[in-house]
């Protein structure tokens, strides 16, 4: 016996081949005729279509027939109706990829590292790491072509309700924000699987309600004094309440003065700074020098968007910059150097140890380096000056849409003095 046969009517079970075990034979009707583009093995039915191969050739490719529970096909009537699907994807280009594909699993450790990917910032890759991690806890050993919008629904209930296990592990119910970073760390990995062939289109996404980020409260003048008073301050037993006070005292002061972010601050070398043009660059690489014409955008840096940038010195900034190098370690090139830097010349790397033992005495708990940012944008604009020239100086690419929707924060006496303005104009 060469093929498989029916009983006298196609809706009865296709008898299976044993000769069909390692290669395809031939499926055949009621009388004995082979149908084309049925075959058999190891008791399955297969449809072959033919596909492009891209170079204006086409190869024979046979996929499994299934119904439309995706269960295998097991009679003539059922398998040339499964045919016909196949075919009807084989016109619309929605058949099924060939090859093997890999489990999110592996795939996500691939993506992170590539190339593309170990281009970003490290903070960027280890928070897409993280949120990776937890996507492969929940469905790591499914196919990359295989994760659909149900399966991406479960993964953000877990997270929401606080259900999600990673090893022995249970992480505390997110935020909305926090998933939506989880979400965009997957979409990054499928965009890249589409990218390589091994996914056709990418799954629909779940619709998340965000809330937008609350506004900050604007840290008053005098709350701030308190804080920078606060760096010079002792404990009881007379020793410093941080040992870094005159650090994190410079480096609040400069933060208030620039508008830079807390990171880029860290890295500023006394060479991007250009004393004779007033000038002071942020985001530039540990080789750049200010004194060079550079116009007010750099290539390159380790700003957060990869361009450096000039801040033009305000009499603020400047007093600020001169007092600091009037006092500079003379063994190092930074301006925040490493207390704990040995005989190699690093900056430091986070001062918000100190921050925290010199505010939360204060009862300012709430106060982050990030506030600083908000006092010189809100500054700027109780100051009149217009939106494009503050988001230049904050690193910002829209022209000056984020200034007014989330940076602008306006003091009460700034809007009393605008108010009687309009005195008498009516």
């Amino acid at each position: 016996m060469q093929g498989g046969g029916t009983n006298e009517k196609e809706g009865k079970e296709i008898a299976p081949v044993s000769e069909g075990r390692w290669k395809f034979l031939p499926v055949l009707d009621s009388r004995n005729r082979k149908i084309k583009g049925l075959s058999q093995r190891n008791g399955r039915i297969y449809g072959t279509i033919w596909v492009s191969r891209g170079d204006a050739r086409s190869s024979c490719r046979r996929f499994p027939l299934l119904d439309e529970d995706g269960r295998a096909v097991i009679t003539i009537s059922a398998a040339k109706t499964s045919y016909e699907r196949l075919r009807g994807k084989a016109r619309e280009e929605k058949l099924p990829l060939a090859g093997q594909k890999p489990s999110l699993a592996d795939f996500a450790a691939e993506y992170l590292t590539s190339a593309s990917t170990q281009s970003k910032r490290p903070r960027t890759i280890k928070k897409e790491g993280q949120s990776l991690g937890l996507w492969v806890a929940v469905c790591g050993s499914i196919k990359i072509d295989k994760i659909s919008t149900p399966t991406i629904r479960l993964y953000i209930e877990k997270r929401l309700k606080g259900t999600l296990m990673k090893g022995r592990r249970i992480y505390a119910a997110a935020s909305p924000r926090t998933v939506a970073i989880d979400i965009i760390a997957l979409r990054n990995v499928l965009k890249t699987a589409l990218d390589a062939g091994f996914i056709r289109e990418i799954p629909r996404f779940p619709k998340l309600k965000v809330p937008p980020p609350s506004r900050r409260s604007l840290v008053s003048d005098i709350d701030f004094q308190r804080l920078i008073a606060g760096c010079s301050k002792k404990s009881p037993s007379g020793e410093p309440v941080t040992k870094n006070g005159l650090q994190l005292k410079d480096l609040l002061l400069l933060y208030d003065a620039c508008g830079a972010r807390e990171t880029e601050a860290y890295s500023i070398a006394w060479k991007h700074i250009d004393f004779l043009g007033k000038k002071l660059w942020l985001g530039a690489d540990p080789d750049f020098d200010a004194t060079i014409s550079h116009g007010s955008t750099g290539i390159g840096g380790t700003s957060k968007n990869r361009r450096s940038r000039s801040v033009e010195f305000n009499s603020q900034l400047e007093t600020h910059l001169l007092e600091m190098k009037d006092r500079r370690d003379q063994n190092s090139v930074w301006l925040f150097p490493s207390p704990k830097r040995g005989k190699i010349d690093r900056p430091v790397i986070s001062l918000r140890e100190s921050l925290n033992l010199v505010r939360d005495p204060l009862r300012l708990n709430d106060f982050g380096f990030h506030d600083c940012r908000h006092r010189f944008a809100s500054r700027c604009v109780m100051a009149g000056i217009d939106y494009m020239t503050i988001a230049k100086w904050l690193g910002h690419q829209d022209g000056g849409i984020l200034v007014g929707k989330v940076y602008g924060h306006l003091s009460d006496e700034h809007r009393k003095r605008m108010a009687q303005r309009l005195n008498g104009t009516f």
